[in-house]
């Protein structure tokens, strides 16, 4: 809904069984995406720790250009495991006052009218 072609905008997401196999490159075809990351995450203890090290390996530069999915791919490639829980309910990702009032105007986000 809020682009023209849907992936300009969108990012490949693929799990299998509950695991996170690859998030954030630039799909070809819908195809590849199996889904979509919320931008929710929670970490356990010893998943952040895991983190804290990988990101204090990285130069300064580096990590403040880094993206949470790109992140997530990063820590993929190094082998970690990365669990996801799917939500079969219907959310919106709004980054702009334009997608709210898109979302409105199909009477869809009661919520956010008031």
């Amino acid at each position: 809904m809020r682009f023209e072609e849907s992936l300009d905008d969108a990012e490949t997401f693929r799990e299998c069984n509950g695991r996170l196999l690859e998030i954030g490159a630039r799909p070809i075809s819908v195809d590849e995406i199996e889904g979509q990351f919320m931008g929710l995450l929670k970490f356990t203890e010893t998943g952040w720790g895991e983190v804290a090290v990988y990101l204090a390996r990285l130069p300064l530069h580096e990590q403040k250009q880094l993206d949470m999915t790109g992140l997530l791919q990063r820590l993929l490639a190094q082998g970690a495991n990365i669990d996801t829980v799917p939500i079969n309910d219907r959310w919106f990702e709004v980054d702009s006052a334009s997608d709210l009032a898109r979302y409105q105007s199909l009477d869809i986000v009661e919520f956010a009218k008031s």
